[in-house]
């Protein structure tokens, strides 16, 4: 590496020194920057630093997309998570909610039974009653008599 003098901008501060291999460059409009491009290499050299830079800068393009669509699909995943986990929790309702409709046909069942015998009940204390009635009316016609 050769030694070079330090070089200064217009405002008297040292100036940065940039090595540029780029296709496009800056124009040389600007006083203040200096390019500092060693001719020691060869046009081969030269296409092939720029063609490998070309693929670095595709590579990490590529890279960042990748990186996105896995991000994206994480993301997914963690959705597909917690429907999966509401899913679950919504079966487990409708398999409590099962036993719960078993328990209310068994109490309509009961029901059921219970207003026959009321039914039935009902029956008998109106043919008591008019029992009743029939000997009350029995026991007064031999009063009268």
């Amino acid at each position: 590496m050769e030694y070079e003098l330090i070089v200064y901008c217009k405002c008297n501060k040292k100036a940065s020194r940039w090595v540029s291999w780029r296709i496009l460059n800056p124009g040389w409009g600007c006083n203040f920057w200096q390019w500092h491009d060693s001719d020691s290499t060869t046009p081969f050299v030269k296409q092939l630093l720029i063609d490998l830079m070309d693929n670095v800068w595709a590579l990490a393009k590529e890279n960042a997309k990748l990186r996105d669509s896995i991000s994206e699909a994480r993301a997914q995943i963690d959705q597909q998570l917690v429907q999966r986990a509401h899913l679950e929790q919504m079966l487990v309702q409708i398999v409590e909610g099962s036993d719960w409709r078993r328990a209310l046909a068994e109490k309509e069942n009961l029901v059921i039974s219970l207003s026959d015998k009321v039914k039935k009940f009902e029956k008998e204390i109106l043919f008591l009653l008019l029992e009743l009635f029939g000997c009350g009316c029995l026991v007064l016609g031999m009063m009268i008599k």
